[in-house]
């Protein structure tokens, strides 16, 4: 099934084959995507950037593989910036105390953006015992990326 996309409206798939961490707890950090999956309209900019080329309404979709190293309680924040402002309201938590298991994390968020604006997920947690993590080498399954994330306009 090929997907329809309306004539004018921007979209992006981008995704991250690597592991991601943090330098220190409770430290705000860009999440990044490395691969372009799928693009018209929308750029990946200064490694964490999604940059749009027209004002619109849109969607933001992310879906992310959290690793815990310990079985103590870890918790995780997420959250969207615009223009390199956080937005109210867009911060959800996650609390992991699965030692070395796998968490999968999906997000979902709206926002209004001019042309040429940016959006980025960031993250942080109160220990660097935990991770965004990649699941390569599968014999049975395609790999796993650490972050997946799409970027759909609505509207104009």
């Amino acid at each position: 099934v090929r997907p329809t996309i309306s004539m004018g409206l921007d979209y992006c798939s981008f995704d991250a084959t690597s592991d991601q961490t943090f330098a220190a707890i409770h430290t705000p950090t860009a999440v990044t995507p490395g691969n372009t999956l799928s693009s018209n309209g929308v750029s990946l900019v200064s490694g964490s950037r999604l940059t749009v080329s027209q004002a619109g309404f849109y969607a933001v979709t992310a879906s992310l593989q959290l690793t815990s190293g310990s079985s103590s309680a870890k918790n995780v924040y997420f959250w969207v910036r615009k223009g390199g402002a956080d937005v109210a309201d867009t911060t959800r938590i996650v609390t992991v105390d699965i030692n070395g298991g796998e968490v999968p994390i999906a997000l979902s968020y709206t926002i209004s953006l001019a042309a040429s604006d940016y959006v980025e997920l960031y993250w942080a947690a109160d220990s660097t015992d935990v991770s965004l993590s990649a699941l390569t080498g599968l014999a049975f399954a395609p790999d796993a990326p650490s972050f997946l994330v799409n970027v759909f306009q609505l509207q104009l």
